[in-house]
């Protein structure tokens, strides 16, 4: 994966990859807006706790739309309790 600068995420901070100390890092690429990215959240969750400790997961929104504002995102990720980073490009 290459490096990316440190994007905001919905904890408050910025993140980076050297931020994510894993041997294995699965980065998702998703958003609040799509249906079926909104499909597979429950499974990326489940995912997560199954492998907590042996993975590290982050999710990417890249959109810019109302939807998919830092502010919803934080909606969503307290909503669901998301066990993961939640990022925005």
């Amino acid at each position: 994966v290459p490096e990316f600068e440190p994007l905001p995420g919905v904890d408050g901070t910025k993140k980076s990859l050297v931020d994510f100390d894993a041997k294995v890092l699965i980065v998702v690429f998703t958003c609040n807006s799509c249906p079926i990215a909104q499909d597979y959240e429950d499974r990326i969750i489940a995912f997560a706790e199954k492998h907590q400790g042996d993975v590290a997961i982050v999710a990417i929104n890249p959109n810019r739309v109302p939807d998919d504002s830092l502010e919803k995102m934080k909606a969503q990720a307290e909503e669901k309790k998301f066990p993961f980073a939640y990022l925005q490009d």
